[in-house]
């Protein structure tokens, strides 16, 4: 099949795209699992695999990947010939880049979004571009150097790669669009976790490539101190969201580190230690806390300190070790009391139930819950209500009384849900399903603790239920 060379911009299918390279570059290279990645990163523009797959003539195509980690979009060039727009990736874009119907805003709006793997959305383009933000969206539209999809502006990445390369942003754009993002991860960051953290992971969840790269721009800066605190401030995304990656915040730590600037490092350990844990990597969490310990009390840093200790007690919890669990949650709650952290307070009373409830001590158990139960109301905590609740509700199961412990898994959840969680969301799921009347509400249950592990990736959780739970 002979292929044409349109300077076209709108990408083919992966079936075309892989049909296209082969015809120029030969069929021995079809099915090859490097064809895949590189005509991946072409994402399926036609004039960029056509150039891509002259490359490829008499060439190895594992050589051709690592030398386009080297050059980018220069491999996209014919040899021999004048060099135009159909044997130049480069050239061809340099005629639409310098098009009369290009405006100065346009360009201004392409260098920036040249350096957003995700796009911008189209709310924030008044923000990016603060004068001419959509305007300047349309003519890179109208041009094809960019596309609407979702409602976001976007690039393609071999447009992105030359872009990126031959015009960045003017210092005063980048600027802009660094703020704009670093303002969305320390505002909604936070926030997953908490009531409103379904719509803060909605606003975060689309930008988190953009994060990723804006945070790690910043943190080359001389004065990196916010950037720092930006990657913290993702922290709760990265544990709530099913984004379970830690972003920017392993870098932050080195940048920390080597300024000498103790607190900050105290806090991306902590941080690091927070997101081991929620993914139930005990060692990787426990190393972290302890190395954080000490830097927060050289700091002065009660409420860290309190807050490695008490986490260290979670992990000796889930491993059944109580005594150095109970030893741990006795050493933070003063320490939160010092400082007047009711969250604290409550968190350490609640384990030191969990710990009673572990071993039987339902009394005792109970005590805890109730006691912790109105501090986690006054502070309005509703993850620590909800865990309270759900525990009372495992006492009243372990009593063999199945409609308190189902009222009260139920109240747990409805909890859960207004965060959300979906860790938590799929254990009380589990609980239910455990005590179900019939097989029907059994499966609706089972079906909902696996959309609510799925959506944060816990495939080690969702293994074995049907196993576990045979009608």
């Amino acid at each position: 099949m002979a292929w044409s060379s349109p300077i076209e911009l709108w990408p083919l299918g992966p079936a075309e795209t892989e049909a296209m390279f082969c015809a120029i570059a030969g069929e021995e290279h079809r099915g090859k699992p490097a064809l895949s990645t590189l005509l991946s990163l072409q994402e399926g523009v036609p004039l960029a695999i056509e150039l891509l797959a002259h490359a490829a003539q008499g060439n190895d195509l594992v050589n051709l990947k690592e030398e386009w980690e080297a050059r980018r979009t220069a491999v996209l060039e014919r040899e021999g010939g004048a060099r135009d727009r159909l044997r130049s990736w480069n050239a061809s874009l340099e005629l639409s880049i310098g098009s009369p119907r290009m405006t100065s805003e346009a360009r201004r709006l392409l260098a920036v979004l040249a350096v957003l793997p995700d796009g911008v959305a189209q709310r924030d383009l008044a923000a990016v571009i603060p004068d001419a933000g959509p305007a300047a969206a349309r003519v890179l539209a109208h041009m094809r150097l960019a596309y609407f999809e979702g409602g976001r502006l976007k690039m393609l990445s071999p447009v992105r790669e030359y872009v990126k390369a031959a015009h960045p942003p003017a210092a005063e754009d980048l600027g802009q669009a660094m703020a704009h993002y670093g303002e969305l991860a320390r505002t909604f960051g936070p926030v997953p976790g908490t009531p409103g953290g379904t719509e803060a992971t909605a606003r975060l969840a689309p930008e988190a490539a953009n994060l990723d790269g804006v945070i790690r721009r910043g943190l080359e800066e001389a004065a990196a101190g916010r950037w720092i605190e930006a990657a913290v401030a993702l922290t709760h995304f990265a544990r709530f969201s099913g984004h379970s990656a830690p972003m920017p915040l392993g870098r932050a730590l080195e940048v920390a580190q080597r300024a000498g600037d103790e607190r900050r490092a105290a806090l991306c350990t902590q941080s690091l230690g927070d997101i081991a844990l929620s993914h139930s990597q005990h060692d990787e969490a426990r190393a972290r806390y302890q190395e954080a310990l000490p830097l927060h009390r050289q700091v002065g840093d009660v409420l860290g300190e309190a807050s490695c200790i008490r986490s260290l007690g979670d992990i000796a919890l889930a491993r059944s070790q109580h005594d150095e669990a109970r030893t741990r949650y006795q050493q933070a709650l003063p320490l939160y009391r010092q400082v007047g952290s009711v969250p604290g307070e409550a968190n350490c009373i609640r384990s030191l139930g969990d710990i009673a409830l572990a071993c039987t001590q339902h009394n005792e158990a109970r005590a805890r819950y109730q006691e912790a139960l109105p501090l986690y109301r006054q502070v309005g905590d509703v993850l620590g209500e909800a865990n309270c609740i759900r525990s009372l509700g495992d006492i009243a199961q372990a009593h063999s009384d199945a409609g308190a412990a189902r009222a009260r898994y139920e109240e747990a959840l409805a909890l859960y849900q207004r965060i959300p969680e979906p860790f938590s969301i799929g254990w009380t799921h589990r609980r239910l399903a455990a005590i179900a009347p019939d097989s029907a509400i059994r499966r609706r249950h089972i079906e909902a603790m696996r959309s609510a592990w799925h959506s944060i990736a816990r495939n080690d959780l969702i293994a074995g239920l049907d196993q576990d739970f045979r009608s």
